[in-house]
Formats: structure tokens, C-alpha cells, sequence
């Protein structure tokens, strides 16, 4: 997996196991995100808030691997504290 910035390819364009074209997904393009984070703001913010106050939102980080990101979220499910 590539990313333009952060991780891009030794040859621009091209996959560095196979040689085969890269190109940029649809949805990575700046106007989907823009589309995107309109609809977060519009429909999962609201959620957030409601129960950030009830005091039931878990804020689990996803830093790390896959692995440490799972064991943290069972943590947090399971009322251990969160180590981050």
C-alpha cells in the first residue's frame, strides 16, 4: 500500500513488487474527502457529542499495529483502562 506523501513508491506510478501501474482511488481524491468529512460532520458528530456527554463515548487511538489496536479497543470494551 502506497501513499502519495508518506509512502510512495521508489519509481513514481509504478508498484514496487509487481511493476504494474499505480493509480490514485477515487475516493482518495481531495474533493471525495471534502465530501467526506461534510457528511461526518453533518451526521457522526452529532453522535459523538451525544455521548461524549452521556459518558459513554470510548476514544480508543488507532496507533500501532492491527494487533495493538484490536487488544486496545477488548480492553477498552471490557472496562481495563486504556494504555496509549
Amino acid at each position: 500500500m502506497y501513499h502519495v506523501a508518506a509512502q510512495p513508491s521508489r519509481s513514481e506510478g509504478v508498484c514496487d513488487r509487481c511493476g504494474g501501474a499505480l493509480a490514485l482511488r477515487e475516493d482518495d481524491r481531495p474533493e471525495s474527502i471534502r465530501v467526506r468529512m461534510r457528511a461526518y460532520e453533518a451526521s457522526t458528530r452529532p453522535l459523538k457529542e451525544y455521548y461524549e456527554q452521556k459518558g459513554l463515548l470510548l476514544v480508543i487511538p488507532a496507533v500501532g499495529s492491527p494487533r495493538e489496536i484490536l487488544d486496545r479497543s477488548l480492553r477498552a470494551l471490557s472496562g481495563q483502562r486504556v494504555l496509549v
